[in-house]
């Protein structure tokens, strides 16, 4: 029996997708495209290596680059949201015990990552679009040095991914929110309050104690669904701006570069991208060890009302922690580079409790 087939059909042909429920060929579906972007990650960056070590036959300096630029999009969007979507898609209607609230959501979701980022990938391959993935201004919006119809498509493709992370978004807060047909009614804004934390906030202080309506996990998942929201938010309005400047070039017209303040541009951009590592990858990943420790021993979570007060102000921090990106810049303002030592510690002293 060929691997082929073996891949296909599975072992001894245990595999029968016509009795997969809809469900489990939607979270199937992120697992393959997760799997297939984190296989394009992994080859990019063996080729970078190699590169830096001794040139590669067939890859001249600017294909290089142009992989540097789509290689950490292509492991952020294409693999690692693809498999954390469907995971949390999976995980968040199990834990409250009800249906999701739109698969038809869910596979565009999936369906959106997987061709916006082969869409950008494809582009800077043929193009050689490369202003890194930072997109430091006016990089993104010179012509004289990259193709615009190569940075077009590029842009495209990453707003593909941004729609495709709202619909997550909507899906999963609409799941713990809303009341499955043919049930009792369910109360949408305590269960939106409990998700977010802001019921346990202040169940923290207060000396009647009431039982949460959302597992800790699942509020793990909701707050970082909120860096995720903001961060889709902020990348896509980034796109369109760089959009605005391509279609006008192709339409002959060329913009002034000063119309866009590099520093404000480059505070704004990196508020949205910073949320990815210091947001909603801490969140999430704090949520998954507490799910683990449960399920592992059968207990529930130590100082449970402690560790929901950590996710909620760790989210609020989150917003702001960007700023250590911003040290080095002689023009930012002296209050701004102080701001960031305060959350630096903030972030440490959340890591503590967490521990």
């Amino acid at each position: 029996m060929s691997y082929i087939h073996t891949l296909v059909n599975g072992e001894q042909e245990s595999f029968k997708p016509a009795t997969l429920t809809p469900m489990q060929k939607m979270i199937l579906r992120f697992v393959v495209v997760g799997l297939v972007y984190y296989a394009f990650a992994v080859l990019e960056g063996m080729i970078m290596r190699l590169y830096e070590v001794a040139p590669v036959p067939g890859i001249d300096p600017a294909q290089f680059f142009a992989i540097m630029t789509a290689h950490p999009l292509v492991g952020i969007f294409g693999s690692t949201y693809s498999i954390v979507f469907g995971a949390f898609l999976f995980l968040v209607p199990f834990l409250m015990k009800k249906p999701l609230w739109s698969i038809p959501l869910a596979n565009w979701t999936c369906a959106l990552l997987a061709v916006g980022t082969f869409t950008f990938w494809f582009a800077g391959f043929l193009s050689e679009y490369a202003p890194l993935y930072t997109l430091y201004w006016p990089l993104p919006a010179d012509f004289t040095q990259f193709s615009v119809w190569g940075g077009t498509f590029f842009i495209v493709g990453i707003a593909l991914v941004m729609v495709g992370t709202v619909f997550f978004v909507i899906n999963i807060f609409n799941t713990i929110t809303y009341t499955p047909a043919g049930w009792q009614k369910q109360p949408a804004g305590a269960l939106l309050s409990s998700a977010l934390g802001l019921s346990g906030l202040l169940a923290f202080f207060s000396k009647e104690k009431k039982e949460h309506l959302v597992s800790l996990p699942v509020a793990a998942i909701a707050r970082g669904t909120v860096d995720t929201a903001f961060n889709a938010g902020i990348i896509l309005f980034t796109g369109v701006l760089i959009l605005v400047y391509m279609i006008a070039a192709i339409l002959g017209h060329d913009l002034k570069h000063s119309a866009v303040d590099a520093l404000l541009y480059k505070n704004w951009f990196w508020w949205g991208l910073d949320l990815i590592a210091d947001g909603l990858v801490l969140i999430f990943v704090a949520g998954t060890w507490y799910l683990l420790a449960t399920l592992i021993t059968g207990k529930k979570l130590y100082m449970e009302n402690i560790a929901r007060a950590a996710l909620f102000v760790e989210m609020v921090v989150s917003w702001t922690v960007w700023s250590h990106h911003l040290m080095s810049d002689q023009a930012q303002p002296g209050w701004d580079r102080l701001r960031y030592l305060c959350d630096a510690r903030e972030i440490g002293l959340l890591a503590g409790v967490w521990s």
